[in-house]
């Protein structure tokens, strides 16, 4: 969302280093997210280290902040309820700024696009996953690899900034969808193919709250549910059908054409005629 106006603004004010370039990002992300003025004005238990990661970023933050002051949310908007401490935002806006640090001078599409193009081929299937997991390698000594939350006991050790499941999330949600417009901008149908031959492929991801609800309802009575749903496009046509008729319809399953008709499909299939 934010990534456009950080290209914009930040040729005349941008250091070189890449270290540096990470954390003017970090710091954008951060402001506009709203947590550098939530824990500037709530610092009273922090470590000196904490203290120190802080003040950094808000004397960068200073030098970008008005050209944010429309798009910039509150502390009170997030939602951290369910959210495993891994996961929290300011470890995900750690990665992504590392991420984009490295390639906002580069064509981000020509580095992504072999990584996963390689998904189309016949190769093991570690080799492929290898190729995407050097997209994000991990910052060194970042902040946020030792600590869950900034007003949390660091680590004995560094902890990912992203787990593998998420980045296979990215490669399906964000990075095939953007790489298949760039394609069909460039009108370049051999792209388009492979893509499509990546997206056909890809393995099934993580279940997550649709996924799990719709395996439940649709599948329950079927063994061995995951060698029906054992690529992400299965999984994603749950989304779909989840959007199309479970959000849509106000009464119970037992009232949804949808669900009638694939449970007598299921069934039929399933358990022996009389």
């Amino acid at each position: 969302m934010y990534i456009l106006p950080i290209t914009k603004n930040l040729p005349t004010k941008y250091p070189s280093p890449q270290h540096e370039k990470s954390k003017h990002i970090e710091s954008i992300f951060s402001g506009v997210a709203g947590f550098l003025d939530y824990f500037s004005g709530n610092s009273s238990g922090f470590d000196q280290e904490t203290k120190l990661y802080f003040k950094q970023l808000m004397q960068i933050w200073t030098l970008y902040e008005k050209d944010f002051i429309t798009k910039k949310l509150l502390f009170s908007h997030w939602n951290f309820s369910g959210v495993r401490p891994a996961n929290y935002p300011y470890r995900r806006l750690a990665v992504m700024s590392h991420f984009l640090s490295k390639n906002l001078d580069r064509d981000l599409m020509a580095k992504i696009y072999p990584a996963i193009s390689v998904w189309s081929e016949d190769s093991p299937e570690k080799k492929k996953r290898d190729y995407i997991i050097k997209l994000f390698l991990e910052p060194e000594n970042n902040f946020c690899s030792f600590r869950y939350s900034p007003c949390g006991k660091k680590l004995s050790s560094p902890k990912r900034l992203i787990g593998k499941e998420r980045i296979w999330d990215m490669v399906v949600n964000i990075f095939l969808p953007a790489l298949l417009y760039f394609g069909k901008q460039k009108k370049s149908h051999s792209m388009e193919k492979i893509l499509y031959q990546v997206y056909n492929h890809f393995p099934r991801l993580s279940p997550n709250r649709i996924t799990k609800f719709m395996e439940e309802f649709i599948l329950g009575l079927v063994k061995n549910k995951k060698t029906i749903l054992n690529r992400a496009k299965r999984q994603q046509a749950l989304h779909q059908i989840y959007v199309d008729y479970c959000e849509s319809n106000k009464s119970a399953c037992n009232n949804c054409g949808f669900y009638i008709i694939a449970k007598q499909l299921i069934l039929a299939k399933t358990l022996p005629h009389t």
